[in-house]
């Protein structure tokens, strides 16, 4: 059953009773006709002999398992090596790039402050995609 009160849904329930059952006696156990066993303490010889083949089938499965993440820990390991070799030649290779782009544009400027023309560029090489001999330059840009 549902009832709404200010846009909230509230839902009713019947609760019903549990009823536990009462734990059984020792006396209500003999009055319904039961016998009551000693049973000596430990395990026969049967239950040693699992317990023993539990331990050997356990070992030998321990033994594997060890085996099996020593060897992925070993992967592991030559990847994350393979890794830094590769991260640092990366970084070596960023940082001579950066240096020879970073010289280049001194080189540059050190030419344009000589008045030194620099070659032409041609083909698709400026933003614009267009030739450098058909580009317009803003005339207040000129005069700078």
């Amino acid at each position: 059953m549902f009832t709404q009160q200010r846009g909230i849904n509230i839902t009713k329930r019947k609760v019903k009773m549990i009823n536990e059952k009462k734990k059984e006696t020792v006396a209500d156990f003999l009055k319904r006709g039961g016998k009551i066993t000693k049973v000596k303490g430990g395990m026969g010889s049967a239950g040693k002999k699992q317990v023993a083949q539990f331990k050997k089938k356990y070992g030998v499965m321990k033994k594997r398992e060890d085996e099996l993440d020593a060897k992925d820990r070993e992967e592991r390991e030559k990847n994350n090596e393979e890794l830094d070799i590769a991260r640092e030649e990366a970084e070596t290779m960023n940082k001579y790039v950066n240096v020879l782009s970073q010289n280049r544009m001194v080189n540059m400027w050190a030419e344009a402050k000589k008045g030194i023309d620099l070659p032409p560029v041609s083909g698709k090489k400026t933003l614009t995609g267009k030739s450098q001999e058909q580009i317009k330059i803003n005339p207040k840009e000129k005069g700078l």
